[in-house]
């Protein structure tokens, strides 16, 4: 349903042969939307050119989340150590 509302559009602005991608997020549908568009725009009007782009936000949001989960990890394990390498009597129970 979707594509044929986007071919209906491309066909009403004359962009068949001129659209080149659709970033879209990474979800499965829209990975699956994008094969089926691009398979139209290859079948019915000769566009070789279209490529799906998944939209890089999404990642960036996903790396950025689980570097702070590292960052907690970190900032605890470098507070451990510091309170270890401070505290001589543990220092030393460490050391044997």
């Amino acid at each position: 349903f979707i594509t044929e509302n986007i071919i209906e559009q491309i066909e009403y602005f004359g962009l068949s042969t001129k659209l080149l991608s659709l970033i879209a997020d990474n979800t499965t549908n829209m990975d699956a939307y994008g094969h089926h568009l691009a398979s139209l725009l290859q079948s019915h009007y000769n566009n070789t050119n279209f490529c799906k782009i998944r939209y890089t936000s999404y990642i960036l949001n996903a790396v950025k989340a689980g570097i702070s989960v590292l960052d907690k990890s970190v900032k605890k394990a470098h507070e451990f150590t510091s309170h270890i390498r401070h505290s001589q009597p543990c220092f030393e129970e460490l050391k044997k």
